[in-house]
Parts: structure tokens; sequence; C-alpha cells
């Protein structure tokens, strides 16, 4: 493949940026009908061109269009960040513009929530409930649908993020926050809920 400026992969299938348009192939492809068949070739997604960053979980994906962010695939818990209630078990096949005034230099997410970040602050939008949204509560039933600033980080460079915890990198150090897990004790495993 040439040409390609992104790449991003989880257990399902890969997406790349590849002349400024977002194509993926495997299995489950967030938001489309057939999504439960295997492509073994590159499928196009609709809309994305002048893609510049690009993030993709198992049931959503999104990426960075003019500094803009956009996302698709299944809204459940609000990782879309459409900003609506009535729509938060939306499935669209094509990115929708998550609604901030914000312009934004890179995304990150995972199968439930969305982190951005903006002019070096981040944000995040979707579901609390192991305190993955850095917000320093933790409640279950706590979900943004649109992007919102976590005020403990002001000069965050790098974002990376797995199942329920994200880490940032902020002045050089890193933080991290969610549920982090120990695979030899489970006992051991600690949510935290602020950067």
């Amino acid at each position: 493949l040439n040409n390609v400026i992104s790449v991003d992969i989880n257990s399902n299938h890969s997406c790349i940026i590849k002349d400024n348009k977002v194509s993926c192939w495997g299995g489950d492809l967030p938001g489309r009908p057939d999504k439960h068949y295997y492509k073994d070739y590159l499928v196009e997604i609709d809309y994305t061109q002048n893609a510049s960053k690009l993030s993709i979980s198992s049931g959503h994906g999104c990426i960075i269009k003019l500094n803009k962010p956009f996302c698709w695939g299944n809204g459940y818990h609000g990782k879309l960040g459409i900003g609506e209630l009535s729509f938060s078990d939306l499935i669209s096949p094509s990115p929708l513009e998550v609604k901030t005034d914000y312009l934004f230099e890179d995304i990150e997410l995972n199968d439930s929530y969305t982190c951005g970040i903006s002019k070096r602050k981040l944000f995040c939008w979707g579901l609390n409930s192991f305190g993955q949204l850095g917000m320093g509560s933790l409640n279950e039933n706590l979900t943004f649908f649109k992007p919102t600033e976590i005020k403990l980080l002001d000069n965050v460079t790098h974002l990376s993020s797995y199942h329920s915890h994200i880490c940032a990198i902020n002045n050089h150090r890193v933080y991290c926050w969610g549920l982090m897990y120990n695979k030899y004790d489970f006992s051991l495993n600690e949510t935290i809920t602020a950067p």
C-alpha cells in the first residue's frame, strides 16, 4: 500500500488513511450493515476526504478532518460525540461531525469512549463507568454526549488508550487513569478517576 499517512488496528479490523481517505479491511467494520462479513480487500469509508488522523475501536472510528473531529459506527454511550441523548444509540456508516467549537490535533478512542487534543487541552466524551473520562468521579451511569474538557491537564501532547483506561503525556510526564488491570491478580485491579 502506498501513500498511507495513518494506520490503526483492533482485534477485528484495520484502517488506514490512504490518499487522504479512510479505507478498512477485516471483520466487523463499524457502522456497516454487512459488518459481520470478513473483507479481505479495502473498503472505503464515505465522506472521509481530507482525513489527517485516525483512531478505531471494534465499534466505532474517528478521524480528524480539517482539524474537526468526525466519528462513525455505533453511538452507544455517546461515544460519537454528536451531543444528543436521543441519538446515543445511532449507528452511522459515515462520519458525523462531533459537536464542538474546538479544533483538534489528535484523537484516541476505545470501545466506550473517545478523547482528543485541542490546543494541548484534553477533551473526552462517552461512558465513564471506570473513570476513563478522567472527570474525577466514578459513576457507571455517567455519560458525556459531547467533548468535555479534562481541566487537570493543560499541555497534552500524546494519548494512548486500552480497554477502560487511558494515558497522556503532559509536560513530558505520563498520566494514566481509568481501570488499571493487574493480569496476575484481579483483586489488585484499581480504578483511578482522574489523571
